[in-house]
Formats: structure tokens, sequence, C-alpha cells
């Protein structure tokens, strides 16, 4: 699990069971796997039956640091990969703009 993960799941337990955010419309495409990922989840494969794997390989997901930032901004509950992708890039550029500004 991710830093983000935790986050979620703390949320999501306070919030008594509700989803917090909708993470089966994330994905983690082959691209985004680096070799510490990669290395982890072949540990993890290794440890597993077989018939479960392909159920772990096709529900994958990585919500980006800046997916759990922007979620803060969105009022409807559970939110959802559009709206987070509608405000990431004024989220982005106001950090920028703060970045600059110091």
């Amino acid at each position: 699990m991710t830093c983000v993960g935790f986050c979620l799941n703390v949320i999501t337990g306070a919030i008594e069971g509700k989803s917090y955010i909708l993470h089966e419309e994330w994905e983690l495409p082959d691209h985004e796997k680096d070799d510490y990922f990669q290395e982890h989840m072949d540990s993890l494969m290794n440890s597993i039956p077989v018939e479960k794997r392909a159920f772990l390989k096709k529900n994958q997901r990585r919500i980006y640091p800046i997916d759990y930032f922007t979620s803060s901004f969105v009022n409807e509950i559970p939110i959802s990969k559009k709206s987070i992708d509608e405000l990431n890039p004024l989220v982005e550029q106001a950090i920028k703009d703060e970045v600059v500004k110091d």
C-alpha cells in the first residue's frame, strides 16, 4: 500500500464505510510500474495461489498524491476520477504559482 492508499483507508474508516473515492476508476498502466513496484508485485505474486494472480494484476490501481490532495477540494462523496481530473490542472497551477512566489 502506498501512503495515499493508507490515507484513503483512514478517511474511509472515518466516514464509516462509505467510499471516499471511487478507486476503481483509477488504473495502473504498465508504463507507470517502476522497478520498486514491480519487484514487490512479483514477490506478492509468488506468494499467492495461481488462480488469484490474474485478479490482482487486473485490479492494480494507483492514485497519485496530487489526486489525493485535489480530492480535498471536491465536495461530493464518493469522489470520481473525472472530478479530480477536472480540478488537477488548477491545483497544479496554484502550487506552481505559490512556489514561484517564494
